[in-house]
């Protein structure tokens, strides 16, 4: 899975801060899929996921670029007001590569990672280009 897989990088999330989480970089929470996944039980969650892949457009003679539509995507959402409930959570998984061209294998690993989060209870987003 390593190879499949980046985890989190605290360095996508900044913005203003505030003394009570008034933005969704104060809020998000990093998680790990590498290691064991579980959210609290009865907690709301949104679960971030990254797919962080080009091979698609470049099959298609497209322009790349959409693999760095996750960590984009993620920079411009943590300057973003946080109006989410002091309950919910916010959790970014990380993203899933491409390495060498394996579309297949990384369409396999988003599923199946997509399939761990709504498991563990969480409301999954995916983020792609």
């Amino acid at each position: 899975m390593e190879h499949f897989y980046k985890k989190p990088d605290k360095s996508n999330w900044k913005g203003r801060n505030s003394d009570s989480q008034e933005y969704l970089h104060e809020k998000v929470i990093l998680k790990d899929l590498s290691e064991e996944f579980q959210l609290p039980s009865g907690q709301p969650a949104y679960a971030l996921l990254g797919y962080a892949c080009d091979e698609g457009v470049r099959r298609n003679s497209g322009r790349p670029g959409a693999v760095e539509g996750p960590d984009a995507i993620r920079k411009e959402l943590g300057k973003l007001s946080n109006h989410l409930q002091k309950e919910v959570l916010l959790v970014d998984t990380g993203n899933i590569l491409c390495p060498k061209g394996d579309l297949e294998g990384s369409q396999e690993m988003l599923a199946k990672k997509t399939a761990t989060l709504v498991n563990s209870g969480g409301i999954p987003i995916l983020l792609g280009g």
